[in-house]
């Protein structure tokens, strides 16, 4: 993801600021309800792949397109989340647009961290309150002695 966001701001091609500026107005109209949100983010993310123009990169985000799909949506669900992700998006377009590649991979870096780091505090549940699998089985075979 972050070598095609180099890659795209990199590659001259004229028909890069229609297709970011037609998907940023649409993520911005898509900001109050994150399901639609996360569907029109994912073309966000296909338009940086196809404007990198690398075919390499292009094939491999297509067979990990399942599993970033699966993942955004949670990340995406979380309040204020799909407003950040705007902000985020309308950066890297911007560098992108500027054929600033450096500044867009960072970007990009930085988009996914944050999306990584609210997806963890969704799943990783607050401390003292799981029990771990060993003091479940403790307590079970004591209820079955007694």
């Amino acid at each position: 993801m972050l070598d095609a966001a180099r890659q795209a701001a990199e590659n001259p091609d004229p028909a890069k600021a229609p297709a970011l500026q037609s998907i940023l107005a649409e993520l911005a109209q898509k900001t109050s309800d994150y399901r639609v949100y996360h569907e029109a983010a994912g073309r966000f993310h296909d338009a940086v792949f196809a404007l990198s123009q690398s075919q390499r990169l292009q094939v491999m985000y297509q067979s990990l397109t399942y599993q970033v799909t699966r993942f955004r949506s949670p990340s995406l669900a979380v309040h204020q989340r799909p407003a950040v992700s705007l902000r985020e998006h309308r950066r890297i377009a911007a560098a992108i647009l500027s054929g600033r590649g450096g500044e867009a991979e960072r970007l990009m870096q930085a988009h996914i961290e944050g999306a990584q780091a609210v997806l963890r505090q969704r799943v990783t549940p607050a401390r003292g309150k799981v029990q771990s699998g060993s003091e479940t089985r403790r307590r079970t075979t004591s209820r079955r002695r007694a």
